[in-house]
């Protein structure tokens, strides 16, 4: 009895229950030969680190707190094509606590030569 009106006593009171907050990642990366997007994934948590596969292609991403508000996106993505294979550190995304998006372009006089994009949603569960 003791143990229910505690556990009551918790839930409605604001600020006393814990809070849980996951993030869901969404990634994609355009070549002058291929246009990746890779299926969403969520994060459980910051500092997890998830998986995800499109074609030949993964992608292994994390966030970790950068401050109070910020959030930073790492990235790895590798591919195994017939001729070889090839491992890239994706540049970082600062994002906002809150969630946000962003992208990064590559290319010369006007021609994107490659496009990394990201999308972090929060959900507060």
């Amino acid at each position: 009895m003791r143990n229910s009106v505690l556990a009551l006593l918790f839930m409605g009171v604001p600020g006393l229950a814990m809070s849980s907050t996951s993030y869901i990642v969404t990634v994609s990366v355009k070549d002058a030969v291929s246009d990746r997007q890779f299926p969403s994934f969520v994060l459980q948590s910051l500092d997890q680190v998830n998986t995800v596969r499109s074609g030949e292609c993964k992608y292994a991403g994390l966030l970790s707190r950068q401050s109070d508000q910020v959030l930073v996106l790492h990235g790895k993505m590798s591919c195994i094509y017939e001729q070889g294979t090839s491992h890239m550190d994706m540049p970082e995304f600062s994002i906002s606590d809150e969630g946000g998006s962003g992208s990064i372009e590559m290319g010369e006089e006007g021609a994107v030569m490659w496009k990394y994009s990201v999308d972090v949603k929060v959900q507060d569960l």
